[in-house]
């Protein structure tokens, strides 16, 4: 599921950060080529996000309102992974530093202090870094080049286990919970069953992590999440 899960990441990554024109148009052209590729449940969940992304690309503003509603000051969701920790901060800068290592260790370089550019542990980030090491993967499995593959595949695998299945179920029931529009409603579907078959991939119960997570993030409070100064930085 290489070249599907790295087009879903991607997708996500861009359906999941703040709505503007540059992301969407890019969002755009990745659907309209690939969506069709598809098979099976995945494939249904991609042709239904196209749909609704369709519809809703003609009104970005809406959709900025609506993702600040629920992502930022309304507060409903928050797309951190450290805002899941229940000791945050004893707990949050070595998760920093982990997620931190993981991206230096393959050349990615995140600047959270420029305007419109998300923290490293935001969602679309760290999808964003998992589209990465698929296409480093896609690259050395290309060229024959067995210690590359070895060394990328094991850090997807670390890094899904280690960071993204640990929060994800918590962030899908959060959203599952709240009031959102189609758009949000479809990029759900989508991304629960992108992480139910990631789960399969790597040998994890997707069932068992959706009611139980890794100590780190066992018994997360229901607080009001604190999302940064987003809304500033986007006006």
């Amino acid at each position: 599921m290489g070249a599907e899960s790295l087009y879903i990441y991607k997708i996500l990554s861009l359906g999941l950060t703040y709505p503007d024109k540059s992301n969407f148009d890019l969002m755009d052209e990745i659907l309209q080529r690939v969506a069709d590729i598809f098979e099976s449940e995945l494939g249904d969940a991609v042709l239904d996000f196209r749909d609704k992304f369709n519809a809703a690309k003609g009104e970005i503003n809406e959709l900025q309102s609506e993702y600040l509603r629920t992502f930022d000051v309304g507060a409903l969701v928050t797309p951190y992974e450290t805002e899941y920790l229940t000791e945050k901060i004893s707990r949050k800068p070595h998760e920093l530093a982990d997620i931190a290592g993981f991206y230096e260790a393959f050349g990615v370089h995140v600047n959270d202090q420029l305007a419109g550019r998300e923290a490293l542990d935001h969602i679309s980030v760290e999808f964003e870094f998992m589209a990465i090491l698929l296409m480093k993967q896609e690259y050395a499995q290309s060229k024959g080049l067995e210690e590359q593959l070895f060394i990328v595949r094991e850090a997807k695998e670390n890094f899904f286990k280690e960071h993204i299945s640990r929060w994800i179920f918590k962030y899908l029931r959060l959203l599952d919970n709240a009031s959102v529009c189609e758009y949000y409603v479809s990029a759900l579907n989508l991304l629960n069953r992108l992480m139910e078959a990631e789960c399969i991939e790597y040998g994890l119960d997707a069932a068992s992590l959706k009611t139980e997570t890794n100590t780190a993030f066992h018994n997360v409070v229901e607080e009001d999440f604190t999302c940064g100064c987003m809304a500033d930085s986007k006006e």
